[in-house]
């Protein structure tokens, strides 16, 4: 018996995405760099995110490269709904090691716990909305606006390349590196 639509299983919208992105994906292992986020809610919406600085576990990732996308309805025959980081770039990307997966301090987080559920918030607030003020990635008419489970969660990075971190002033920037001078993530993120 198959599950909700296959197309996750062979990422038949990835062709889409890619003239969005970078250098090649691979399946996220030990490498850091450029992640791309994709899941499927238990309302049929195919939801992600693209975060041009990977995931290290070394806090707030400050970037307008940063953005969101849908299909709320799960048509991935039709383009998504891009929805790029607006008026700053702070907080672009929340990163903690015990935090899963947050873009936005609350416009989507996806909620890593082993045993449980994988849960996902929505309520746009530092990225574009939908058309018509939509404040959710989610399928509403199939599921609530601000909070779902999701039946399929794949995570895919760039291979090479880690983040240098500079003190700034007071704030420390950090930008990618393919000397080995950069910090990786720590092995093991996003073991599910």
């Amino acid at each position: 018996m198959q599950g909700p639509r296959d197309d996750l299983a062979h990422l038949s919208m990835l062709p889409l995405l890619l003239p969005l992105l970078l250098p090649p994906l691979l399946l996220l292992s030990t490498y850091s760099g450029a992640a791309l986020v994709v899941a499927r809610t238990q309302g049929g919406a195919v939801i992600g995110g693209y975060n041009p600085l990977g995931y290290d576990g070394y806090g707030n990732k400050a970037t307008m490269g940063a953005f969101l996308f849908t299909w709320p309805d799960g048509d991935m025959s039709k383009l998504p709904h891009k929805l790029p980081k607006v008026s700053t770039d702070q907080m672009a990307v929340v990163d903690g090691l015990d935090k899963g997966i947050h873009f936005g301090p609350g416009d989507l987080k996806i909620l890593l716990e082993r045993g449980t559920p994988t849960r996902a918030t929505c309520k746009l607030i530092d990225y574009q909305r939908l058309p018509k003020n939509g404040k959710s990635l989610f399928n509403t008419a199939a599921e609530s606006p601000t909070k779902t489970e999701l039946v399929e969660l794949r995570v895919f990075v760039r291979k090479g390349g880690k983040l240098k971190y500079e003190l700034d002033g007071l704030r420390w920037k950090s930008y990618v590196v393919d000397d080995g001078s950069g910090e990786g993530p720590p092995v093991g993120i996003f073991t599910l």
